[in-house]
């Protein structure tokens, strides 16, 4: 196998602070963050989001997870990206139409551009057309994990000036409808694995 050919497989976990905020170019204080490993069980981190209807169509919610660190000098994207986000029902029943997700780069001067997204059957959002329902008598609603890909067999190039970050949107039928991303190692609510080439 040729040098170029190589790659190194990061898998990063997403998380969503109370108590840490992070400032980089677009985002500001932000708590939405892509870690290499769980931090500590006890640390302030938030469970979950909930839809609502600030979206053109329905009920929606949109999480940009930002990695904040370098990965190298120079680097690239480049091969088959993959992992899985959690949705829930939580204080109703509710239902997940459909997501998309998609990786990008922000730049220290505010701007930024997508990389690539998940793709299938003609369209970037996938269609999953889900009900998710509620026991009222435990107040416990159903969770569905999905698992995604992304084609990014276009190398897309990083310099030390970028960060990447995953932004993960989902769509439904009511404000019942949650993103999970809680800081727990035994139920990983969002995860991404990028192969990056050295």
């Amino acid at each position: 196998m040729a040098a170029t050919d190589q790659r190194d497989f990061i898998t990063f976990y997403g998380i969503k602070y109370e108590d840490w905020k992070v400032t980089f170019g677009r985002f500001t204080n932000h708590e939405e963050i892509l870690t290499m490993d769980y931090i500590g069980i006890d640390c302030a981190c938030s469970e979950s989001t909930q839809a609502d209807s600030t979206c053109t169509v329905g009920y929606c919610a949109t999480l940009q997870f930002l990695f904040p660190h370098h990965i190298k000098k120079q680097y690239y994207i480049e091969g088959v990206l993959e992992g899985e986000i959690t949705v829930a029902a939580n204080g109703g029943a509710s239902h997940i139409n459909d997501y998309r997700i998609s990786i990008w780069k922000a730049n220290t001067d505010n701007t930024f551009e997508r990389l690539a997204a998940t793709y299938i059957s003609g369209s970037e959002w996938v269609n999953v057309d889900d009900d998710l329902s509620w026991d009222a008598g435990y107040s416990i609603g159903e969770e569905r994990v999905y698992h995604w890909y992304i084609d990014c067999w276009d190398a897309q190039e990083l310099k030390e000036e970028d960060r990447i970050y995953l932004q993960i949107e989902i769509r439904g039928t009511n404000n019942y409808l949650y993103l999970m991303h809680a800081n727990d190692p035994d139920w990983t609510d969002v995860w991404v694995k990028i192969p990056f080439r050295l």
